[in-house]
């Protein structure tokens, strides 16, 4: 009714065009203080506080200059920022599951994606606030992944990235329809000729599904197109030595920017990988069978390579994130490269460093509150905030002053 009224007051001359409207105040948001705030790339403030309003960091200091009257929430511990996992192929839904079509950048892995799936909070209780989605697929392109928060569901619509294999895991699972045989793990050459096709119309060897792409890059139509333009990030999968190798070579010879996923053996790339420009999502590993995965982080660290470490939620415990940082600590990665594989240097990797990885000015308000260090394995998560938003469920041991 006020707007309708000035309306007509203007038209009528009842009123001026310097009539003074009341403005809404923002918000000032709220000042967290904490005994340790670890603000990622610079110092560990003792204490420290961290200004957010309207879901970002404003400020971060020993002070911060909020306006006067902004709420200020007394917290006992160490807080950070939230941790980001990689590589997630369990949350995405079947979307870009398609077994009759081998290349396929259309699918967009959003569609299968939902955002209250439980999978989500149970991350963010660890005090993971952001996961890398890929597509749960076999195929040599499977479209575009999604990058999410798991305190809402929230997709960060940024830095999405292609999917392209040059693992063996393209070459499962095929079958022919037309006899019932099907094909297993490996890849299978008919006739002996590199890059024969099967009776189902798939390239089954790793040359032939290299010309598949390299075919696809010269068109340079669509999302391939967008990618030799570097409009879209790519993500190369790979497992082993010389399947990294190549996605290695398809990167560099393209330009690509992007991520690759690797295996154990990527440290002895390390160098190589600095020069393509890729980030590294290493894959997920454990305490059996680690050692080579542990010298790659210290080899990847050494060549100043961003790097994070991949989850898979279905079959590994969240916690397991912080567990494959301590095996690479005790291998020797300095604390502040394991801290950052966990938040700046998976940011980094995966293209999404301007908006979340520190407590810095501009950066997304994901701010996880600890016992202690958030590098120490005896540390537990007491809150979470996504968004600048407190996430409910998390088991709090103490409480705000």
């Amino acid at each position: 009714m006020f707007v309708i009224s000035m309306a007509m007051a203007l038209l009528t001359g009842t009123a001026s065009l310097d009539t003074q409207l009341t403005p809404v105040e923002a918000s000032p948001g709220f000042v967290l203080e904490a005994d340790h705030v670890h603000t990622g790339s610079g110092p560990t403030l003792e204490p420290g506080k961290v200004w957010v309003r309207d879901g970002k960091i404003v400020a971060v200091g020993v002070d911060v200059d909020a306006p006067e009257g902004t709420p200020s929430i007394h917290v006992e511990g160490h807080l950070s920022a939230g941790m980001i996992a990689l590589g997630e192929t369990s949350l995405l839904g079947r979307e870009a599951a398609d077994t009759t079509r081998f290349i396929m950048p259309e699918a967009e892995g959003r569609l299968g994606f939902d955002p209250k799936m439980p999978a989500l909070p149970r991350l963010a209780q660890e005090g993971i606030t952001t996961v890398v989605l890929t597509p749960p697929s076999h195929s040599l392109v499977a479209g575009r992944g999604v990058i999410a928060k798991t305190g809402n569901g929230r997709i960060v619509a940024t830095a999405e990235s292609m999917h392209m294999a040059f693992d063996s895991a393209m070459f499962q699972g095929r079958s022919d329809p037309s006899n019932g045989t099907s094909f297993g793990g490996g890849f299978i050459v008919f006739g002996g000729a590199s890059g024969a096709v099967n009776p189902n119309g798939y390239r089954t060897s790793y040359p032939g599904a290299s010309a598949l792409l390299e075919e696809r890059m010269a068109d340079g139509k669509g999302s391939f197109g967008s990618l030799s333009k570097g409009k879209l990030r790519g993500w190369l999968r790979s497992t082993n030595r010389a399947e990294a190798t190549r996605a290695l070579s398809f990167a560099m010879r393209h330009k690509i920017q992007g991520t690759l996923e690797a295996g154990a053996r990527i440290g002895d790339l390390a160098a190589q990988v600095r020069a393509s420009g890729l980030g590294v999502a290493l894959r997920a590993f454990g305490e059996r069978g680690s050692h080579f995965s542990a010298q790659s982080a210290v080899a990847l660290a050494s060549q100043s390579v961003p790097f994070g470490f991949c989850i898979n939620a279905k079959s590994r415990h969240a916690s397991s994130l912080r567990l494959s940082a301590a095996i690479c600590r005790r291998a020797g990665l300095s604390q502040q490269a394991t801290w950052a594989a966990l938040t700046s240097g998976a940011a980094t990797a995966t293209g999404i460093q301007d908006l979340v990885g520190e407590l810095a000015p501009g950066r997304d308000a994901d701010l996880v509150l600890w016992t202690g260090a958030p590098t120490e394995l005896t540390s537990q998560v007491l809150r979470v905030w996504v968004d600048g938003q407190a996430i409910s469920g998390i088991n709090a041991k103490q409480g705000a002053k």
